[in-house]
């Protein structure tokens, strides 16, 4: 039995709480090289099948009209190999997927987060991996993930989009890239990202790709809420 039959077995086996578990190994195992990316993709499927709606110990209450929720306890996020993880992190950091001019004001980990974002941003048009995926790859934490989106969404690098589910686990947020970072991302030429002097990402006016796409985000969650 090869390592992905082994994992797809083992995800149809699995309780709910032990699908996080197997989510951070399938992408560990992606980065690592042992899985491949339709493999990946695979599994990655078969887990956001097995999750489903919320379990009956984490949905709402009979007796709660609020419709309050338990906590959920996310285990420690360890890596399996730190030297190898310390080094993709700098590898993707150095990748100059992301430019000096905001690179300066983000740490090591949260470059190499953006740099795994940009990369999918440039294959599929469009970012919808997870966050402990994210991580993984990157060699980092959740959290500087989170901080690492967050400061590209307030420097008009990327725009998010949230899919929640009424009654059920939300889909993973769509990241876009901007007009200009998407400019940056297309510049990659065997491998390495060649800066261009003439693209500014300082705060100013949004162009009209970039006011399109946001009116297209708010209409959605309009829509969502709705």
């Amino acid at each position: 039995m090869s390592f992905a039959e082994s994992v797809a077995y083992a995800i149809s086996e699995a309780r709910y709480p032990q699908l996080s578990e197997i989510s951070r190994a399938v992408w560990s195992a992606w980065s690592s090289g042992v899985l491949d990316d339709d493999q990946a993709q695979a599994l990655a499927a078969a887990l956001h099948e097995k999750r489903g709606p919320l379990p009956h110990h984490l949905a709402a209450r009979n007796n709660a009209p609020c419709g309050f929720l338990r906590a959920r306890v996310r285990p420690p996020q360890r890596s399996p190999d730190r030297i190898r993880s310390l080094q993709r992190r700098r590898r993707l950091a150095a990748s100059g997927a992301v430019p000096s001019a905001l690179a300066e004001g983000l740490t090591l980990g949260q470059v190499a987060a953006l740099a795994v974002i940009g990369g999918e941003i440039r294959k599929h048009g469009r970012c919808v991996l997870p966050i402990d995926a994210i991580a993984a790859i990157a060699g980092i934490s959740r959290t500087l993930v989170k901080v690492a989106v967050r400061k590209a969404i307030a420097a008009r690098m990327i725009c998010r989009e949230e899919r929640r589910r009424r009654g059920q686990a939300s889909l993973t947020n769509v990241l876009r890239a901007f007009a200009q970072w998407w400019a940056w991302l297309r510049r990659k030429i065997a491998g390495r990202f060649t800066p261009s002097t003439t693209t500014s990402f300082e705060s100013e006016g949004l162009n009209r790709h970039d006011r399109r796409a946001l009116a297209a985000v708010e209409r959605r969650s309009r829509r969502e809420s709705g």
